[in-house]
Order: C-alpha cells, then structure tokens, then sequence
C-alpha cells in the first residue's frame, strides 16, 4: 500500500493514498498528473482475479486453501505512492487536525507492535523526513486526509476497497 494493505490495519501503515472518484477515467489518461499535495495516481481498469481466503494468523497459502473470484467492474485511480509526511504535515496544519493515536496516546511501535505512548505521525519512532511515507496514522486518520484533499481539490478522494486493492496488487495476474 505501496500503500495501506488488506484491510487497512494496524496504525503503523501509511495513510493509504486515496483512489479518485468522481470523474469519468475513460476520459482520462492512464496517469492523473500530480498537483500540489495530491499523490499521483494511475488507472487501475476493470476486470477480475483469483483471491486465496487464508483465514489464518500465518496466511499461509497450500493447493487446498479456498479461493474466490474478485471483480472490479470499474475503473478507478489509486495513488502510486503513499501519502508522505511533508503532504500530511500540509493536512494537519490547514485544519488543526489531531490523529486518533495523538487523541488517545497509544500507538504502536514499528516492528514489535507494542503500545507505545511517545509515539506519533511527528515522533513515528525514527526521524521523520518530507518525502518519507507518513507513519502510526490510523485509518481514520487516512479518511480524514481524504475528506480535506476532497475539499481542497474539488474532486472526491477515498480509500481504496479492500477489492480494489486486492485487485490492483495483483496488477493483471490471477
């Protein structure tokens, strides 16, 4: 998640760089350019894999592990980087924002995943840098990112579904 995985979990991924909706992508090349604060995107079209259902801490994938069909029957744009620290850094200081691991005081450490109270996106455990991926955000907090680059660009930006991210991830295989 390049960009957030899966279900987005864990408060030490990136803020998953949002996928754009709202304009017609067949009008639209494969790459929406990139301006200002908003992270270049690229065109995922639509089509259909085969998913494994792991169900298991170790996800582990054997020949008798079940599968699934996924489909995407639209095109969509979904980021090609994540969300950096200089472009959520933009985020917090135009709305005063305050991230739920701010709010709350836990989050958790790169690696071990143990409550930590020192941490945060501006103190993630190592030195922060502009360009870097910006860290122990939560999903809300990437909702949040979303809903102000939304306002701010007058077009809808959001979140990828755990189906179009499984999709685009597999970029074309099954």
């Amino acid at each position: 998640m390049k960009w957030m995985r899966g279900k987005y979990g864990g408060q030490n991924r990136s803020t998953a760089g949002c996928a754009v909706a709202g304009r017609d992508p067949a009008q639209c090349g494969n790459e929406v350019p990139r301006r200002g604060t908003v992270p270049p995107a690229a065109r995922i079209p639509p089509g259909e894999c085969i998913t494994e259902i792991t169900g298991n801490s170790t996800n582990e994938v054997t020949s008798s592990t079940p599968r699934r069909q996924l489909r995407v029957d639209r095109p969509f744009y979904l980021g090609t980087t994540e969300v950096t620290f200089d472009q959520f850094q933009k985020f917090v200081q135009a709305t005063g924002y305050e991230t739920e691991p701010e709010q709350s005081g836990i989050a958790l450490e790169p690696w071990t995943w143990k409550a930590n109270a020192k941490l945060n996106w501006k103190s993630p455990g190592y030195e922060p840098s502009a360009n870097l991926p910006v860290t122990q955000v939560t999903p809300g907090d990437a909702q949040a990112f979303c809903q102000w680059l939304s306002r701010k660009e007058g077009t809808s930006y959001r979140l990828p579904t755990e189906a179009e991210w499984e999709y685009a991830c597999r970029a074309g295989t099954t």
